[in-house]
């Protein structure tokens, strides 16, 4: 709840949140920033720090961090 309350205020972000289909316990968070400056900026933030705070303790993990670059945007019908 804290990642899309803070990530549907932002107009920078596309937050994705799901579960793994075999184990509810797993999650996939997908970020989608329009730049590296605009998440670096946000990581400043209070109440990014302050759900981070509330999060860490529930990351067991984190298996795969993959940056890329979009070549086209736009939406789908």
């Amino acid at each position: 709840d804290l990642t899309l309350a803070w990530a549907t205020a932002r107009a920078d972000i596309n937050a994705t949140i799901e579960i793994a289909p075999s184990n509810e316990n797993i999650l996939w968070v997908v970020e989608t920033w329009d730049s590296a400056q605009a998440h670096q900026s946000s990581l400043a933030l209070p109440s990014v720090i302050e759900a981070m705070a509330h999060g860490k303790p529930l990351i067991a993990s984190i298996e795969r961090r993959v940056e890329t670059v979009p070549l086209s945007t736009g939406t789908c019908s």
